[in-house]
């Protein structure tokens, strides 16, 4: 996790024993429904395959199809962005 998104999400409240983990890449002990849904769908569009339907059907539960559908346009977003910044090889900061 590079040094920016550790200052945003401890500007966001981010407790530090959850960056701790995201640093690790161990899972974080997300309490609210909402930031566990969320690290969970990540999770699953990040790793092969298609996922188990309980991850979806939660995350739509719980942000609802307009906040699922945010979500993973987010996602696909941050990726294409990262797509980019390595074909471009634009040089990540110290």
């Amino acid at each position: 996790m590079q040094a920016a998104h550790i200052k945003r999400l401890r500007e966001l409240g981010v407790a530090e024993p959850i960056l701790d983990a995201l640093r690790r890449g161990a899972t974080p002990d997300l309490s609210e429904a909402r930031d566990r849904a969320i690290y969970d769908l990540f999770k699953t569009i990040e790793a092969p395959g298609s996922g188990p339907d309980e991850v979806y059907d939660r995350a739509a539960k719980v942000l609802g199809r307009n906040g699922l559908a945010e979500a993973l346009a987010l996602f696909g977003y941050y990726s294409a962005v990262a797509i980019a910044m390595k074909l471009h090889r634009v040089p990540i900061p110290a």
